[in-house]
C-alpha cells in the first residue's frame, strides 16, 4: 500500500484497506461491533463513516463509541479516567 502513498515502506506503517461492515468484516472490527452500545445513534452494530473511534481497555473490552463528527478531543475525558489519571 505504501507505494499508493508515494512514501517508503519504511517510512511508517501503512496498512491495507479492511471491510468495517459486511460478509468480510475484519475480525477487530467484529469485536467492537458486538459491544453492547447504547448511544442512540440507529443500528448500533454498523459503522456509519470513516473516523468513527473505539476506547479499548487494557483487556480488549470496547468501552466507548464515538461518531465520526465527533472531535477525537472528546475522548479524553475518557481516556484520562480509563488511565487513572482523573
Amino acid at each position: 500500500m505504501h507505494h499508493k502513498v508515494g512514501v517508503p515502506a519504511s517510512a511508517f506503517p501503512v496498512f491495507d484497506k479492511v471491510d468495517v461492515n459486511g460478509p468480510w468484516t475484519d475480525e477487530v472490527f467484529k469485536i467492537v461491533k458486538s459491544a453492547p452500545w447504547h448511544d442512540g445513534r440507529g443500528d448500533a452494530h454498523e459503522i456509519a463513516w470513516n473516523y468513527e473511534k473505539f476506547l479499548i481497555d487494557e483487556d480488549g473490552v470496547p468501552l466507548k463509541r464515538y461518531a465520526s463528527d465527533e472531535d477525537p478531543r472528546v475522548a479524553e475525558a475518557d481516556i484520562r479516567t480509563l488511565l487513572g489519571l482523573s
